[in-house]
């Protein structure tokens, strides 16, 4: 249990101490959107303000104009200074406005993405901060609470690209990842190269298939392949469900 600093009041507030390292408030305080707020006088004027915001200015000063302070480790009710940072509004904005992500979980706990498209290695890609970012890193960084390391990449223990399971998706090196690789086989290309149900030549047909239909309402109804693939990947059209 750790101490907070007095605020403008006699009264000391306690909080506990997550294995994470989050600092939770174990008394009541007023909450706005999940996050402790407190009240104080400023130029004889009382302001409202996040709690976490108040120690963080403390140590580090005013936040800059047209910046916020937000937690780091995704828990709103932590108020650890060092889960925290400033970030410009437009950038928060940008942030919580992202596409959301959606999956389906296969009969191996994989959460396959099918909301966002994918690399040429068909890596789903995520749009973060106005960058595209893989999207099993994003997932991984938010799952460790900080950027991976330099020379570190993320290593899906499934061995499946789409997968976004965090218990999925480990920090590991380039070699750990080669070695892994190696010693599941996944080193050749072909029919070793798919530990599903399919086989080349099966992959070949869905695909021929698929560019068949493709074609065919993109002729029938006058408009590109293109439209008639986003219109099937719920790229466009997305509010008709059925």
């Amino acid at each position: 249990m750790g101490l907070i600093p007095k605020l403008m009041n006699p009264r000391n507030f306690t909080y506990d101490i997550t294995e994470s390292g989050c600092h939770i408030l174990n008394v009541p305080m007023k909450k706005r959107n999940g996050r402790p707020k407190i009240s104080i006088t400023i130029n004889g004027k009382q302001k409202e303000l996040s709690y976490l915001k108040y120690l963080y200015e403390q140590t580090n000063g005013i936040t800059p104009k047209g910046s916020i302070v937000i937690n780091t480790c995704n828990r709103k009710d932590c108020i650890n200074i060092n889960h925290a940072k400033t970030i410009s509004n437009s950038k928060f904005i940008s942030q919580n406005m992202a596409k959301p992500i959606e999956y389906y979980i296969d009969e191996n706990n994989c959460h396959v993405v099918i909301s966002h498209y994918t690399s040429d290695t068909d890596r789903p890609i995520i749009r973060r901060y106005g960058k595209q970012k893989n999207m099993a890193r994003y997932i991984l960084e938010q799952k460790l609470g900080r950027d991976i390391l330099p020379g570190m990449v993320a290593m899906h223990l499934c061995d499946n690209g789409k997968c976004i399971n965090p218990n999925h998706i480990i920090e590991g090196t380039n070699s750990d990842n080669v070695n892994d690789m190696i010693q599941k086989g996944r080193n050749h290309i072909g029919n070793h190269h798919i530990p599903q149900k399919l086989t080349t030549e099966i992959v070949k047909e869905i695909r021929k298939e698929y560019a068949a239909l493709i074609t065919k309402y993109a002729t029938i109804y006058s408009i590109s392949n293109r439209t008639v693939g986003n219109i099937i990947q719920r790229k466009i059209w997305k509010h008709i469900l059925e």
